[in-house]
């Protein structure tokens, strides 16, 4: 996943710098699992990333979590993602 493939996905972060979306998309690529297809791999990393960027206090500051729970949209995504990639990894495996 690049910088500029996660902004086409989330323009909310172009203001966000380079250095910050980069560094996330590397933590994100470390803890993803490769058992996911390409693509709902690279959607998984650039939520993971999304998520850590809008739960840190720059994005708390932005209003990009719920100011009450913490929760991003994103995190919520993500787990809807990863629910249905564990319900096709149980009827595969």
């Amino acid at each position: 996943m690049t910088r500029a493939a996660f902004i086409v996905l989330f323009p909310e972060f172009t203001p966000t710098d380079t250095a910050t979306v980069e560094a996330h998309l590397a933590a994100a690529e470390s803890i993803v699992a490769d058992t996911w297809d390409t693509d709902e791999r690279d959607l998984a990393v650039a939520l993971t990333a999304a998520n850590a960027i809008a739960t840190s206090p720059v994005g708390r500051m932005a209003g990009l979590a719920d100011p009450k729970t913490g929760i991003s949209t994103y995190a919520v995504r993500l787990r809807e993602l990863q629910e249905a990639h564990a319900c096709c990894l149980l009827r595969v495996g």
